[in-house]
């Protein structure tokens, strides 16, 4: 059987949609499961005035049931000869059962009774009511005196099992099999266009010939495809600032779309491309098109129908046009008014404005974005040389023009074009290409883009999210598991990918310091790698185990140890390494160096020698990124490792001796402790 539930609301908003279909969805699951309904599909419809579900393959009624009810203790439910007291007999009526039903277990009485199917129809007039109730919403409304609250007013309900309509009501709304669609634009009431749904099975079809995509994926492809194929008409690429989030925000906008191309004036080109596409797109829904590569004056609205259906009729036309006539009017002064405000902002030097900074507060508690500056300028200058960056004189200015756009009026208008305002403004005024650059490049990497900063924006990056990372710590305002207000993983991971993916060797002490912020990075990095690369865990922690400050080298040694189970030599490794680890157990050698003159026996003096040699090989391979040769090297250790414990007492009663060979075994594991900790493995 198919089951048909429409809610019929007033416009809802956009961004509401998505978790209202999937609520409604799953809410109807388990109401309808929680039922006695099994081994059914639900399907989730949406659109701005409308909230459905089709439900297919339900049983005409919920199974049969046996309830089990624990009655009284037997000691009170039987007299001394036997018979039912008056707490057995009130039990057995209380459940519905004859006394002689009830049967015992254990020290109680119990009565198991048969509790038969619902019908389908019954079943589901109790569930609707529940059904629309049960749907979360950021926020709700009240719009009679029910007392019932949803996110707009709801003015019908459809709800069909099959052809038939299912008897319920809410909030004042008796369930029928009228849908509306919108009105045309000279009708005032709402509900001025019903469409009766003959029968569940044909509901999304019905509203697809009244002009209505109710299937949010349809009418997702349907504006996809519009856009694309508009587009390609006039030879340019849709700019998608939302990626594929773009197609759904104007889903959720629409039931009866109409995409459409309009213009706007050449003139506004001249001002720089993010100002215009985040001007069409952030306050209007706008589509801004390219061409080679370049901004055109056109773009694409999506809109709802406010015109008939067939393009003969000369009415419809005229409000096809009007459409197109006022969208451009609204542009034209968006547009204006972004232009404007550039203007305003490039008649200032830009690094004027850096003594503003004292004006805007980072955090109330971490001072103000000029004080910001400051220890960012420090940090910067401090790991410059260290990354092979010696004009300090480049790095200073590039710091002090990095956060100046903030006091921008482009900026506070348009906050997500921090960065890119101010290097616009910085290319207007003639600052040299890298120093412009780095203003937006130092909040690189954002989300999962791929761009990363490198040269003097990756310094300029790592120090500012190092300054993040230090400054809210410090404040004690570490992220909690649903909180990060300030973007602490953000910034570990902006840390991670810039010195990974620019292969920067770099302790990275050097810089962040402090052991809350170190471990916080620590775990990032590990989760991170563990990530991206699909390796344990528990491998990751063996490699941390022996160092992780240097990230390019712990990747390495990640890799490297991921494989370590596919050798042949795995366990010799590992054994090894044990045995050596397991006899150093106090103090004793830990701080020595073995002398060659004290050994006595053959295998300590082969042992000792070879571990000369396994010291070097293994030294130079790691410093040239080896990391299997320097595994291939420790391997080979083994045979030498297991005739030394066959033929050499560790713990003699000689003091300086055993002294000298549990130096000897130190040294040994700590050459294999400079790849991982293989004991965790």
């Amino acid at each position: 059987m198919k089951f048909l539930l429409e809610i019929g609301t007033e416009e809802i908003p956009a961004g509401f949609l998505p978790n209202g279909r999937t609520a409604l969805k799953k809410s109807s699951e388990d109401i309808l499961i929680k039922s006695g309904l099994t081994k059914f599909a639900i399907t989730e419809y949406g659109s701005p005035r409308r909230l459905a579900i089709l439900a297919d393959n339900l049983p005409l009624k919920s199974n049969d049931s046996i309830e089990t009810y624990k009655g009284p203790p037997l000691r009170v439910a039987f007299d001394s000869d036997g018979n039912p007291t008056k707490a057995a007999i009130g039990f057995a009526k209380k459940v519905g059962v004859n006394i002689s039903e009830i049967s015992k277990e254990g020290e109680y009485l119990i009565a198991k009774v048969h509790i038969p199917g619902r019908t389908l129809t019954e079943i589901l007039s109790d569930a609707i009511p529940l059904i629309i109730e049960s749907i979360p919403w950021p926020k709700s409304m009240r719009w009679n005196n029910s007392g019932k609250r949803f996110v707009r007013p709801v003015r019908w309900i459809v709800a069909l099992l099959e052809n038939n309509i299912v008897n319920a009501e809410w909030s004042g709304v008796i369930a029928g099999r009228n849908s509306f669609i919108r009105r045309m634009p000279n009708e005032k009431d709402l509900m001025s266009r019903p469409v009766p749904i003959n029968s569940a099975s044909e509901y999304v079809d019905t509203l697809r010939n009244a002009n209505v995509i109710v299937d949010h994926r349809e009418r997702i492809k349907f504006i996809r495809d519009g856009i694309e194929k508009k587009a390609k008409l006039i030879g340019a690429e849709p700019v998608l600032l939302s990626g594929e989030e773009t197609f759904l925000y104007l889903c959720d906008h629409t039931e009866d779309p109409e995409i459409m191309v309009a213009d706007f004036d050449t003139a506004f080109i001249a001002a720089p491309r993010e100002i215009l596409e985040l001007t069409m797109w952030r306050h209007q829904k706008y589509i801004p098109l390219i061409k080679n590569g370049k901004l055109i004056s056109k773009f694409i609205l999506v809109s709802n129908r406010t015109f008939g259906h067939s393009s003969n009729d000369e009415a419809n036309e005229r409000r096809y046009l009007n459409v197109i006539l006022g969208n451009r009017r609204v542009l034209s002064a968006r547009l204006s008014d972004a232009i404007f405000f550039w203007k305003t902002d490039i008649e200032r030097p830009l690094i004027s404005r850096a003594e503003d900074l004292a004006k805007v507060t980072f955090q109330k508690d971490a001072g103000t974005v000029l004080q910001r500056v400051e220890r960012i300028t420090a940090l910067a200058l401090r790991i410059a040389p260290i990354l092979k960056h010696q004009d300090l004189k480049r790095v200073e200015r590039a710091v002090r023009l990095s956060k100046a756009d903030l006091t921008t009026k482009l900026v506070f208008e348009f906050p997500e074009l921090q960065g890119v305002i101010g290097k616009r403004i910085a290319l207007h005024q003639g600052e040299d290409l890298e120093i412009a650059e780095s203003i937006e490049e130092h909040y690189w990497p954002i989300g999962a883009d791929p761009r990363i900063p490198k040269g003097l924006s990756a310094i300029v990056a790592l120090a500012e999210k190092a300054d993040t990372l230090h400054s809210i710590f410090g404040v004690g305002l570490e992220p909690t598991g649903s909180a990060d207000p300030y973007g602490l993983r953000r910034a570990a991971l902006g840390i991670i990918r810039i010195l990974l993916e620019n292969k920067i060797s770099f302790d990275i002490t050097n810089l962040i310091s402090g052991e809350k912020v170190l471990n916080f990075v620590r775990q990032r990095l590990v989760n991170y790698i563990s990530e991206t690369l699909k390796i344990n865990i528990a491998v990751l922690e063996a490699v941390a185990a022996s160092g992780w400050h240097n990230f390019v080298d712990f990747e390495l040694r990640a890799i490297a140890a991921s494989k370590l189970k596919e050798r042949s030599d795995f366990e010799d490794m590992v054994t090894s390494f044990k045995r050596v680890m397991n006899i150093l157990d106090s103090e004793e050698g830990r701080s020595s160096e073995p002398s060659q003159e004290k050994f006595v026996e053959p295998a300590e003096k082969d042992l000792f020698n070879a571990v000369s040699i396994l010291d070097r090989n293994v030294a130079e391979n790691l410093s040239n990124g080896n990391i299997e040769e320097a595994l291939d090297e420790i391997a080979k250790m083994r045979p030498l490792v297991d005739k030394f414990f066959d033929e050499v007492l560790v713990n003699t009663d000689d003091l300086s001796l055993r002294i000298n060979r549990k130096a000897l075994l130190n040294r040994l594991g700590l050459i294999f402790l400079r790849i991982m900790d293989f004991s965790r493995l």
